[in-house]
Formats: structure tokens, sequence, C-alpha cells
């Protein structure tokens, strides 16, 4: 069963296109600093209001400091964790990005 992990994505059409190509790209490379386990690149790419909602558990961490906190034991417990989510899937998976 697959579980959605964001809300819809950004109208990828008028004039919000460039708007959404450019939040594509911030979610491409928060992908692969992730695969990278790069700590520090995972969390700029989060901006000054930081928020990641793990809807598969039901867990929201606001802030700098707990969405660090939830990184640093995602990635101490799973040492070789690598995300699935491709840089193809961001052209057709809803995600969002909140400023």
């Amino acid at each position: 069963m697959e579980v959605p992990v964001a809300s819809p994505s950004i109208p990828a059409d008028g004039a919000k296109k460039g708007q959404a190509v450019a939040s594509r790209r911030v979610v491409e490379q928060h992908i692969r600093l992730e695969n990278d386990h790069d700590l520090e690149g995972v969390l700029r790419t989060f901006g000054d209001s930081a928020r990641y909602d793990d809807e598969a558990w039901g867990e929201h961490y606001k802030g700098g400091n707990e969405v660090r906190l939830f990184y640093e034991q995602l990635l101490k417990a799973l040492p070789t964790w690598k995300s699935r989510y491709s840089a193809a899937m961001s052209q057709t998976t809803p995600f969002s990005l909140k400023s």
C-alpha cells in the first residue's frame, strides 16, 4: 500500500510554471542530500521555517531543532537508508513546499 507523503503540488501550468520548476529542483536537491546523508545540506533545504510531516506515523516536527532531531535519529537508525523518491517522480508525484 502506498502512503501519500505530501499535499498536492503546485500546478505546473500558467503563471506558476516557473515556481513549480524551481520547487521541484529544491525537492530533487533535498532527495540527493538525504541519500548522501548530508544532514546540514538537508536542513538547509527547509529554509527558515522548517517543518517535517511524517504522515505515515502521524508525527509532525516543527522548527529546525525538531526537524534536525528527526533526521539525526533516522540517519543513525538506518545508516544505509536511501530515498526511493527519484527526480523522475518529482515530475508526477505530489509534494508541497511551504514558505
